[in-house]
């Protein structure tokens, strides 16, 4: 799907003391962030950490007892603002869908902590729009890093957002679509549908 016009519009201006925002499928999901947010506690790097959307039962509970706050946004406008105020934003996944949540916090210019999935590994490349992690301390070691260097998040914010201006606006998805029944974008071909 392509990702709305409101993540790509949404000035970056993180809030003043790093947060970070995660989400995704599963009891993995919520188990991994639980697990960074008891690895992070102590830590000068240590941030608010929010859910981007809805747990339930079990896993709602689980986030609560870590102390992280569930963000339940009912629209793309503020769910882009939300991720614009983000130093991060977790992405956990067990499927092969391109993950559109990690689309939309790419749109906004946030740096991007996914685990190692084949849609994840197609959405991000490690080190420079993104990093996929293959393990909890890969996650920690790789948020340690954003949290301490803004600049690093600017970097890998920068090269996400102009990845998703790539692959992710409406725009894209009409050429595509073209391509794909033989037509290219000029008005020529255009003027033979109609």
């Amino acid at each position: 799907h392509p990702v709305a016009g409101a993540f790509f519009e949404a000035a970056r201006r993180e809030d003043a003391r790093p947060s970070v925002l995660a989400g995704g499928f599963r009891a993995r999901a919520v188990d991994l962030v639980r697990g960074l947010c008891v690895l992070m506690d102590g830590r000068d790097q240590r941030g608010p950490i929010a859910w981007l959307g809805t747990a339930e039962g079990a896993g709602q509970a689980q986030l609560e007892a870590a102390g992280v706050q569930l963000l339940a946004v009912p629209d793309d406008d503020e769910k882009a603002q939300s991720l614009s105020r983000a130093a991060a934003f977790i992405h956990v996944s067990t499927g092969n869908r391109v993950p559109l949540a990690a689309a939309q916090a790419m749109a906004a210019g946030v740096p991007c902590l996914v685990s190692d999935t084949p849609s994840h590994r197609a959405l991000i490349r490690h080190g420079e729009t993104g990093f996929v992690c293959t393990s909890e301390r890969d996650f920690l070691e790789k948020l340690v890093v954003l949290l301490g260097d803004r600049s690093e998040r600017e970097r890998i914010g920068q090269a996400a957002r102009a990845e998703a201006q790539r692959c992710f606006t409406s725009r894209h998805f009409e050429r595509a679509l073209l391509r794909a029944y033989g037509f290219s974008s000029g008005s020529k071909a255009l003027a033979h549908v109609h």
